[in-house]
C-alpha cells in the first residue's frame, strides 16, 4: 500500500458519499445499500492497512475516547 492507493480509496469514498447524498429515491437507498457498505468498508480497510504501514504504532482499532470532562 501506497499514497496512490491511498488517495485512490478516498477519492472512491468520497464519490460513493456524493452518490448518497444525491440520490432521493427511498427505494434505491434501500436497494443499493449493501452494495454501498461492502464498497466503504473495502476503500476504508485499505486506508486503514495503509496507515498502519505507514505508522506501525498508530492504534486503529482503539475505540474513540472522549475527551468532554463534567
Amino acid at each position: 500500500m501506497n499514497t496512490e492507493t491511498l488517495l485512490h480509496s478516498l477519492g472512491e469514498l468520497d464519490k460513493l458519499a456524493k452518490r448518497i447524498e444525491e440520490t432521493s429515491d427511498r427505494t434505491l437507498v434501500a436497494g443499493a445499500t449493501r452494495e454501498w457498505a461492502a464498497t466503504m468498508a473495502f476503500h476504508v480497510g485499505a486506508i486503514r492497512r495503509t496507515l498502519s504501514i505507514a505508522s506501525p504504532s498508530t492504534e486503529l482499532d482503539m475505540p474513540v475516547k472522549s475527551t468532554i470532562s463534567n
